[in-house]
């Protein structure tokens, strides 16, 4: 049986990373877990899909900022997504 701590752990390093990063398969290489696991913890972990899909939106909003006014495009948020 798997470690709940160990995952925590894994799932915040990674959530971290990809909000560092901007790139799953970046995050996972760097925190060392398989890109299945992530998608796994997605499907099964309400808790995660917020924290993955703020992280998202912190990144939308990044991209925002660093790209100037010409090339802005609207902001999507998913349906379900934390306001």
């Amino acid at each position: 049986m798997p470690n709940p701590r160990l995952i925590e752990e894994q799932q915040r390093l990674f959530l971290k990373a990809y909000a560092r990063l901007g790139d799953i398969n970046a995050a996972v290489e760097e925190v060392g877990i398989r890109r299945e696991n992530h998608y796994y913890w997605l499907r099964r972990n309400p808790r995660y899909l917020e924290s993955f899909r703020d992280a998202e939106w912190a990144l939308q909003l990044t991209a925002r900022k660093t790209t100037g006014p010409k090339f802005r495009v609207p902001l999507k948020r998913r349906e379900g997504a934390i306001q």
